[in-house]
């Protein structure tokens, strides 16, 4: 690009290094989505870590509504764990790209 006056020469150079930047940002949003998890599998994996906590906590007390509690959420967390083709369908696309 030849440039007629100083002033045009500084702003294409502003221009290019703005393009540079927001090239940067995209590709760096597009590698921690590979990188991460899906938004829908992650919530689930949260989830799971919650009852787990609320699970163990609950394991040590010995009043009849905790243990009916603990119940629930075992049988809670059996449903959760059960779903594996989410799971293996998310890490099989992460795998792949």
């Amino acid at each position: 690009m030849s440039c007629t006056s100083p002033s045009a020469a500084a702003s294409f150079r502003f221009d290019t290094r703005e393009s540079i930047d927001l090239i940067d940002e995209c590709a760096s949003k597009l590698h921690i989505e590979i990188d991460s998890l899906p938004v829908e599998v992650d919530e689930i994996q949260r989830k799971i870590n919650q009852v787990e906590i609320e699970k163990n906590i609950l394991k040590k007390e010995s009043d009849p509504a905790s243990k009916e509690r603990l119940k629930k959420l075992e049988a809670a967390l059996g449903e959760m764990k059960a779903e594996p083709i989410f799971f293996g369908n998310a890490l099989s696309r992460k795998n792949l790209l």
